[in-house]
């Protein structure tokens, strides 16, 4: 079997990872992979380097026809049985294409948990358009159900994380806080998200704010970039809590930073499982997030963590004070956690579940 991949995302975020995730396990199954992507695309550097094919183009943005074009010249020269689309924003739709100009099974990630159009296009689109659709959380694939998508057409295939490469470290715990600057008395919180309103810093702001009062030694390490950093760091210092957040930036190796951290904080308002979270669980690290998209499949509140409502920043205060309050009982949510990333939420699972689709469509089209 032969798989062309399409994702053409510029930068290192969860998405890209899931890809390469997918495409080493896919190789180490026998079955071949190439990727096409844009020249500078993250993704891209990182297969190439590991020794997987990558084709790429000079598009320019999803919507460029130079992406119909190079996706063709991929597959006439890798001859796939399938093509798989995990990007969006056009290029969902020019995959598709490509796939029948080329006369192959095209096949769909859906990533996010934001509702479409509950109308007859939809459902016309998405039957027409894919040969099958994989969501990658049982929230996801209820939206699409919920906006007209035939049942028969989705199926839930969680987002992974490397159990191997994220685990808990006691090691680390030194070398998170000597990164940051963080005394070894103070319990560190973690939040891991693109400064984007979705993803709720500004709720977890005002939690901090309200802990100061009793835990002023706590800290929220904020990892990530975006367009609202400027605005979050005024709104920081207008709420007076300069000393309790760090800016911590992007960083690539965040499985050398989780093991170090007490807590992670997922605020995010919407979500459609979130890879942070499953990396920090993976590390052995509690998480306090909200019941938004998939987040309730990955946080089994309490058992691993807190679900908090939306925007509810007394709520959140409240979990980052139980996490300094017990800290025994948060080690034990943790441990919790990360025994179901290793259950539910493994690559090989991730990879199966994938391959499971692929030999259905291929079956179904034969």
């Amino acid at each position: 079997m032969k798989i062309l991949h399409v994702e053409t995302g510029k930068r290192w975020l969860g998405g890209p990872q899931q890809v390469l995730y997918l495409m080493h396990g896919l190789e180490d199954r026998g079955i071949s992979t190439c990727l096409v992507t844009c020249r500078n695309s993250a993704l891209g550097d990182r297969a190439e380097s590991t020794g997987l094919m990558v084709r790429r183009s000079s598009f320019v943005g999803d919507i460029d026809p130079q992406l119909t074009i190079a996706i063709i010249k991929a597959a006439l020269k890798f001859r796939p049985h399938i093509i798989h689309l995990h990007s969006r924003r056009g290029a969902d739709v020019q995959g598709v294409w490509a796939a029948r100009f080329f006369g192959v099974p095209v096949v769909l990630s859906r990533r996010v948990d934001y509702k479409l159009r509950t109308d007859s296009f939809t459902k016309k689109r998405y039957a027409q358009s894919y040969d099958h659709i994989i969501a990658i959380s049982e929230a996801i694939r209820q939206v699409l159900i919920s906006c007209g998508v035939e049942e028969s057409l989705v199926t839930t295939v969680h987002s992974a994380v490397d159990t191997e490469t994220f685990k808990p470290d006691p090691a680390m715990n030194m070398v998170a806080r000597q990164l940051l600057s963080v005394p070894p008395e103070s319990t560190l919180f973690a939040i891991v998200a693109q400064m984007i309103p979705r993803k709720g810093h500004e709720t977890a702001f005002r939690a901090v704010q309200r802990l100061k009062a009793d835990h002023p030694e706590a800290r929220l390490a904020v990892f990530g970039k975006g367009a609202e950093e400027n605005r979050l760091r005024a709104l920081a210092k207008e709420l007076g809590i300069e000393r309790q957040v760090i800016w911590a930036g992007f960083h690539e190796n965040m499985q050398r930073v989780l093991p170090g951290i007490d807590c992670l904080v997922h605020p995010a308002r919407l979500e459609g499982l979130g890879v942070a979270i499953l990396q920090a669980a993976a590390c052995g690290k509690p998480v306090i997030a909200c019941p938004v998209g998939g987040i309730p499949e990955a946080v089994k509140s309490p058992r691993t963590g807190w679900l908090v409502p939306v925007d509810d920043d007394a709520a959140l205060w409240l979990a980052m004070r139980a996490v300094i309050d017990d800290p025994m009982g948060a080690i034990a949510r943790g441990m919790a956690g990360r025994s179901l990333m290793e259950r539910e939420f493994s690559v090989k699972s991730m990879v199966e579940g994938n391959i499971a689709v692929y030999d259905w469509v291929l079956k179904t089209k034969a």
